[in-house]
């Protein structure tokens, strides 16, 4: 593993680009490979470096849509939560205990 650093972000940049040419140019089988993650905030990175960001990598994983899925389910109960008044005392419990599963 190696971290790289430079003093600004076009300089990371502009070393993200050259590894991911020579990583491209690898032949297939070869063994060797490289995987990149570009960290900073998304809006500082030039285009042609956005997928390799931390971000985007962890939007295309598996999990995150998971998470997606999830945090949807949050917010319905809470909207739900927020139109039953006192009286519906079970299906508040009912929906807090679906929350605190979640």
């Amino acid at each position: 593993r190696v971290l790289a650093c430079t003093a600004s972000n076009i300089a990371v940049d502009n070393l993200v680009e050259r590894l991911m040419k020579v990583r491209d140019k690898l032949p297939a089988g070869s063994g060797a490979s490289a995987k990149i993650v570009r960290l900073g905030h998304p809006a500082r990175l030039l285009p042609s470096v956005l997928d390799a960001s931390l971000e985007a990598q962890v939007l295309r994983s598996d999990n995150s849509a998971l998470a997606r899925d999830c945090e949807k389910e949050c917010r319905q109960l809470r909207a739900r939560l927020l139109k039953l008044g006192p009286k519906d005392r079970a299906e508040r419990g009912e929906a807090r205990r679906e929350l605190r599963r979640l």
